[in-house]
Parts: C-alpha cells; sequence; structure tokens
C-alpha cells in the first residue's frame, strides 16, 4: 500500500483530513479496451460537431431576432412617420362617410340594375331561340341586337312616372325580379317574433353575409325552421310550411346520396378479403363514394346560390323603399352580422349587447360598411408610404454597408439586406408607425376643437392598426428570441458535458499509451490508475463524513442547549462543579451565557 499526499476538507465548523493509500493490484490493460475509448471519442466528437451546427444555426436566429437599428435608423424612421402624417393630414383629410355612402348606394343599385338586365336579355334571346330551332332557323345577328334593344329599353322605360315622385323605378322592377327569382321560405315570417321590417334582416340569422347566415340557410332549407333572435336577445323558431311535393325535391337528393354511398360500401366490405386487404385500389372507392355524394353537394350548392342571390336583392334595400326613392334596409354587413351572431350567444344575449346592435344597424348596414373600407382605403396611402420609405431606407443602407464588406456583389448576404423578416426593421417600422399615429391624433385634436365625432372622423384608423401590429411583431420577435436565448444555454452546457465527457476519454487513453509504451513503469501506472478511482471515491466519503458531522454538531449543539439550562441547578446543588468541568469559556459555559443574555 502506498501512502499519497493528505487532503484537506474544511467547513464552517469542522476542519477534517484524509489521508488516501492506494494499492498496486490493477488489472492489465487490454486493446479492446483503447479501441472501446476510441470509439466513444468518435461518438462524443459527432455530437459536439451536431451540438456546435445547432448552436450555429441559433446563433443565425437570434442575430436576426435582435435589434441592430442605431441613431439614423430611428432618425430616419422618426422623420418618416412625420412626414406621413403631414401627407394624411394634408391630402386625405377628414372622413366624409355622408358622401362616400351616397357613391357607394349608387353603385351598388348600378351593380342591381345591371345583373337583372343581364338576366332579362338572356332569358329573352334563350326563349327567342328556342322558338326559332324549332321552327329550323337561326336567329340573326340584327335579331339579337333587336332583342337586346327592346329588353333594355323596357326594363329601363318608367310608365309610371315614378321618377317625378322621387322613385327609382330602374331599380324597383330590379330588386322586385330577383326577389321573384330567388325567394326564400323565412322571408316573410318575422311578425310575432318582436321584430319589423326595418330590422327584420338583422333578427333574421339567414339574411347574414356570413357563414353562420349560410348555415342558417341551409337549416332553413332542408330542416323548414327559421331562426330569428330579436332585440332584446330572444330566440324565435318559426316553422315554414311545406308540401310533399317540395320537401321530396330537397331531400331527394340526400336520399339518392346516401343508398349509393351505402352501395359503395357494401362493394367494399365484398370486395376485401380476410386478410383485410382490398382487390379494388382505395383511390377507386374514394372517387366512388365522392361521386356517390354528388347529388348531395349539387344541391347544398344551389341552395347556397338561392341564397346568395337573395341577398343580393336586398342589399339596394325592398323594393317599396325603391319606388318612393327611400334608401332602405339593406342586409347587415360583416361586422354588424358578427357583432349580432355574438350577441346571442347566452349569457351576452341578456345583456344589452343586441340593443346595441340593432342600434347600430339603423345607421350601418353592408352599403355603409362598404362605404367606411372605401374612405379607410384612402388612409391607407400615407400607411403604405410609410411603410415603403422605411422599408427602401433599410435595404439601401444595409445593401451598401454589404457591398463595402464584400467588396463586391458575389458574396452578398442577402438576409441582411431584405428588409422583411428581421427585428431591426420590425424595431424601425415600430418607430415610424407610432410617430405617425402620435402626430395624426395630434393634429386630429386640433382640427377637432374639442368635438370628439370630429376628432374621430380625423383619426387615421389604418395608422392605429399598422402600429399595433407593428408592436405585437416586435414583442412576439422579442420572446422568441428568449426562447432561443434559453435553448442555446442548454445547448452550451450539453457541449460542456461533452467536452469534460471525451476529455475523460483522452485521459484514459492517455494513460494506456504510456503504459503500452512503457515509459513509465508499471507499478506507476497502476498507482495512477488506482489514485484516479481512489480521489473520486474519497471525496464521495468526504463529502458524506462533512455532512454526517455537520448533522451531528447540530444534535450535539441541541443536547448541549437543553443541558445548559439546568447549569444554575448544578452550582446550587454542587458548587464548583461547573467550573471544574470547563474551567475556560467554552462549550457549555458559552451556552449558559448566550441564555443568560437572552
Amino acid at each position: 500500500m502506498k501512502q499519497l499526499a493528505p487532503f484537506k476538507v474544511q467547513d464552517e465548523e469542522l476542519e477534517m483530513e484524509f489521508t488516501v493509500t492506494v494499492p498496486f493490484s490493477v488489472e492489465a490493460c487490454k486493446n479492446k479496451e483503447r479501441e472501446e475509448i476510441q470509439k466513444k471519442i468518435q461518438d462524443i466528437d459527432g455530437q459536439i460537431a451536431d451540438c456546435k451546427a445547432y448552436i450555429d444555426d441559433l446563433d443565425s436566429k437570434i442575430d436576426n431576432l435582435t435589434n441592430h437599428a442605431d441613431k439614423l435608423d430611428y432618425a430616419v424612421a422618426i422623420a418618416s412617420g412625420i412626414l406621413c402624417a403631414a401627407i394624411d393630414a394634408i391630402f386625405v383629410g377628414q372622413m366624409d362617410i355622408k358622401s362616400a355612402t351616397k357613391k357607394v348606394d349608387k353603385k351598388v343599385a348600378d351593380k342591381v340594375k345591371k345583373q337583372v338586365l343581364k338576366e332579362k336579355i338572356d332569358d329573352a334571346l334563350k326563349e327567342a331561340k328556342a322558338k326559332a330551332k324549332a321552327k329550323g332557323k337561326e336567329l340573326t345577328k340584327e335579331q339579337i341586337q333587336s332583342i337586346k334593344d327592346g329588353v333594355t329599353k323596357k326594363f329601363l322605360s318608367d310608365p309610371n312616372n315614378l321618377a317625378d315622385k322621387g322613385g327609382d323605378p330602374v331599380l324597383e322592377r330590379a330588386i322586385k325580379y330577383l326577389e321573384q327569382h330567388n325567394p326564400v321560405p323565412q322571408d316573410n315570417l318575422f311578425p310575432g317574433t318582436g321584430s319589423s321590417p326595418a330590422n327584420h334582416h338583422l333578427d333574421d340569422l339567414a339574411h347574414h353575409p356570413t357563414i353562420v347566415g349560410l348555415i342558417a340557410s341551409i337549416i332553413v332549407q332542408y330542416f323548414r325552421v327559421a331562426i330569428f333572435v330579436n332585440k332584446e336577445g330572444k330566440y324565435s323558431f318559426k316553422l315554414v310550411g311545406s308540401d310533399v311535393k317540395e320537401t321530396l325535391k330537397n331531400w331527394m337528393p340526400m336520399l339518392i346520396t346516401g343508398l349509393l354511398n351505402w352501395l359503395v360500401f357494401i362493394a367494399e366490405k365484398v370486395s376485401t378479403d380476410e386478410d383485410g386487404q382490398s382487390q379494388i385500389p382505395k383511390p377507386i372507392f374514394k372517387l366512388a363514394h365522392l361521386l356517390a355524394s354528388a347529388p348531395a353537394i349539387i344541391s347544398v350548392f344551389k341552395a347556397a346560390d338561392r341564397w346568395c342571390k337573395h341577398l343580393y336583392s336586398d342589399i339596394a334595400g325592398s323594393h317599396s323603399s325603391a319606388k318612393k326613392g327611400n334608401r332602405g334596409a339593406g342586409i347587415p354587413g360583416l361586422f354588424v352580422s358578427f357583432l349580432k351572431e355574438l350577441s346571442c350567444i347566452p349569457p351576452l344575449n341578456l345583456t344589452g349587447l343586441p340593443k346595441i346592435c340593432d342600434e347600430l344597424y339603423k345607421v350601418c348596414d353592408l352599403r355603409t360598411e362598404l362605404a367606411v373600407a372605401e374612405e379607410l382605403g384612402k388612409q391607407m396611402i400615407p400607411v403604405i408610404i410609410n411603410e415603403l420609405l422605411v422599408r427602401s431606407f433599410y435595404f439601401v443602407r444595409r445593401l451598401i454597408a454589404e457591398h463595402k464588406e464584400h467588396n463586391g456583389w458575389e458574396n452578398i448576404d442577402w438576409k441582411k439586406v431584405v428588409p422583411v423578416g428581421n427585428r431591426t426593421v420590425e424595431r424601425m417600422m415600430t418607430i415610424a408607425s407610432g410617430t405617425f399615429m402620435a402626430c395624426d391624433m395630434a393634429i386630429a385634436a386640433i382640427k377637432s376643437g374639442g368635438n370628439l365625432a370630429t376628432f374621430a372622423l380625423n383619426v387615421n384608423f389604418v395608422g392605429i392598426g399598422r402600429f399595433v401590429l407593428a408592436v405585437v411583431v416586435d414583442v412576439k420577435m422579442g420572446n422568441k428570441k428568449s426562447r432561443l436565448e434559453n435553448e442555446r444555454i442548454l445547448l452550451y452546457g450539453q457541449l460542456l458535458n461533452l467536452s469534460n465527457a471525451k476529455l475523460f476519454y483522452v485521459e484514459s487513453e492517455m494513460w494506456l499509451q504510456i503504459k503500452e509504451t512503457g515509459q513509465i513503469e508499471a507499478e506507476m501506472w497502476k498507482t495512477c490508475r488506482e489514485t484516479e478511482e481512489a480521489i473520486a471515491k474519497t471525496y464521495e466519503i468526504m463529502t458524506y463524513s462533512v455532512n454526517y458531522f455537520r448533522e451531528s454538531w447540530e444534535i450535539m449543539s441541541d443536547s448541549l442547549a437543553s443541558v445548559s439550562c439546568l447549569a444554575d441547578d448544578v452550582e446550587n446543588n454542587n458548587p464548583g462543579l461547573m467550573d471544574e468541568l470547563f474551567p475556560k469559556k467554552t462549550g457549555l459555559k458559552i451556552l449558559e451565557d448566550q441564555n443568560h443574555g437572552e
């Protein structure tokens, strides 16, 4: 046994010394052990390479998510925001909803008229061609043009002089035509539901130009149940009358589809053997199921087409309102429809939200929403200019910097040049859009003179939306960067562990080489190997010992503290005993003094 240098472990209250002895009996190393070590080192090298590659990829992503903007970038962003706010104040100005609504009303009415005129001409030509074919003839170009002119003249006529009374005879005729050719069964069922002619398009969910409206219309078509929700938030389900013929017409395609799919299913089962393998390819059965479902699909598409055309007939109001020259109640727009559908959800239907939707619909139908969208389109101009100015500056400046760095155009890193998808340009857009919004709202406040409605009409809402979007993107990139940085820290820890593992294997290989080359004596080789093992075991023993003595010391201290409380009694019963036991101020005397101090 050979004695090595002693080890000392010092704690706050204890100091312990260990002496390590190492035996010489170690088994001889084999070549197989060296091969295994080399294989382990190769595996670790591969893991280290993968880890470094992943870290490099994370470094690239983190750099892309890092804001590298400097003072010049911020200055340009602020200047762009101020310039675009001035453009908005001078050239865009205040939103004029009334004028925009009048323009949209005229556009909608003209589209309805053109659509109906086209359908009337097509119907007249179809009928004329059928009659000519029955006689074995074909229509000439002159005859076709004559039919078109005749239908147009009749359509645009005003036999009752409605125009003199302020009405629009052409629009009245067009709306009536669409209503007659695209009826819906629930159109006149609103009496008794709490709805009125003025707001029944809002209360009838099937009149909403949304997915919910389409679903409600299909329910009416096939299940003959209309759904109304009045301004009080109360539901009304109205049954739609239907005869046997109409019911069969609606459900026959569904029955045929079910029967055909059942036959395809039976054929699929018959063609499947005991092992579950079909003799016919699966794509054939998928195609067969699709063809079998065609009647139902066609029927649903027809119902959707009828729903769309009926909404088109209501978009410009009713034929009675057009006859009187009134604007009429059109269908609710996307925003009002969504708000109404939201207010139908319990318990929101018990709040005042349905009444708010009803009041909002009186002043804002689909035509009004289109007018607002048109005005917002104008507000997009300065926002787009702001976007182009900032991103163009970023592109040009980074392109010049990359050209100087690489002395040419060949090795340019376009990821750093393209003005999208990086934190720097998004931070510049946040500054630019924020400056634009602040200046725009300040100008709106000055123009409004304290009037809230005027202030709202002068605010660029598109700019506000762009600023919110910029902030969200910027914050999202920051959160992603933090997540990737944490992931990189874990990878660095893994890389350190792998490097330590490789170090131990390389050390083992070194000792094997020393042994094989005979550079030191066999006893020294054995001693080194055993020393390494002994050190590891000794460290474990030292750690255990220190913890054990710390716990023991705490137990003894607690015991002595409990004993010290009897010191006065001991001194009274045995005078001088305490001085003999503790001649100096240590141990129990110290604890005694502490107790008296407390």
